[in-house]
């Protein structure tokens, strides 16, 4: 009876140093997370797990740490696995949330995202921010454009200094063919934003193209290179206006100048197939539309200029 008492006592014993140890480990990890010594806090964190296999809270740590060094994949596994063994901190959602959206499996991402940031839980600022973030892109890579506007919405309420979210407005207004409140968004970054002023208006000039404003777009082009603000994205823009009006050769023109004046660009072979198109050179609009092809062969809208051009020369 001794016998078994006294093996009973030495396994208790045994058990509790080995919590003890693995605890320690918990510990010794923290304090080099805090000094961002990642890669140690992984060697305690992998300890502890070899100790403790079923410690839920080892596994959720690690997953942060290895989030930190971006390994996706292994930080997944172990959010995963802390899950299983029935982890409860919401928090876990918020990071493989980001893990998700690091992995660009965005429908997991705004699923995990939505469960953080509709709890009850206690939230900082910044992880807020950065989760209205990442949910509002991936919803809108996903196309949902309402709900992402409501993420970069929030966003603003609780910061409203941060450009991100007026860009990503600006996107979303764009991609509905919402035009004037597209400009508005980036009349508000240059209210916002002086530094950002050319920049501004070098995006609300994209809008005027797609809206097929292109006289106002090439008034605003020239007059940013009279301010001196040489871009060979200017250039190229306002050759998209020129063609919009049928000014083929100006259209030429400036595609050329930006290719000499600065480099060759992909999408400068579409535009000079397209001007030279207009101006019923055939030759050199198969020549251009050609090596836009060889370049990026899946392009729809090369392969649309490609059409017209077969078309034209069909008669």
């Amino acid at each position: 009876m001794r016998s078994i008492l006294t093996f009973l006592f030495v396994i208790f014993l045994a058990m509790s140093s080995f919590a003890i140890t693995a605890a320690r480990l918990l510990e010794k990890a923290d304090q080099a997370i805090e000094q961002e010594e990642f890669e140690m806090a992984l060697d305690y964190y992998d300890q502890a797990i070899k100790l403790e296999p079923e410690n839920a809270k080892a596994y959720y740590l690690r997953g942060i740490a290895n989030f930190e060094e971006v390994e996706d994949e292994l930080a997944l596994a172990d959010f995963n696995e802390a899950l299983e063994l029935g982890f409860g901190r919401i928090d876990l959602y918020y990071y493989r949330g980001l893990v998700y959206d690091s992995l660009m499996e965005e429908k997991e991402a705004v699923d995990d995202l939505t469960i953080f940031l509709n709890s009850n839980t206690a939230k900082l600022e910044s992880e807020l921010v950065t989760a209205y973030t990442a949910r509002g892109y991936c919803n809108y890579e996903l196309g949902n454009m309402t709900v992402a506007l409501t993420d970069y919405n929030a966003i603003l309420e609780i910061d409203p200094t941060k450009i991100g979210p007026y860009n990503m407005r600006a996107r979303i207004y764009l991609n509905n063919k919402q035009y004037d409140k597209a400009i508005n968004e980036y009349k508000h970054i240059q209210k916002l934003f002086p530094a950002k002023d050319k920049y501004s208006r070098a995006k609300i000039i994209i809008v005027k193209n797609k809206s097929g404003d292109f006289e106002g777009a090439i008034e605003d082009c020239t007059q940013l290179m009279q301010e001196g603000y040489s871009k060979s994205a200017i250039y190229r823009l306002r050759a998209e206006a020129y063609l919009g009006i049928n000014k083929y050769q100006l259209a030429l023109d400036d595609v050329n100048t930006a290719i000499e004046k600065f480099a060759p660009f992909t999408n400068g072979h579409n535009l000079k197939a397209k001007a030279y198109l207009g101006l019923e050179n055939y030759d050199e609009a198969r020549k251009e539309i050609n090596e836009a092809l060889k370049l990026n062969p899946k392009n729809i809208d090369f392969i649309k200029t490609k059409e017209e051009i077969e078309k034209a020369i069909k008669g």
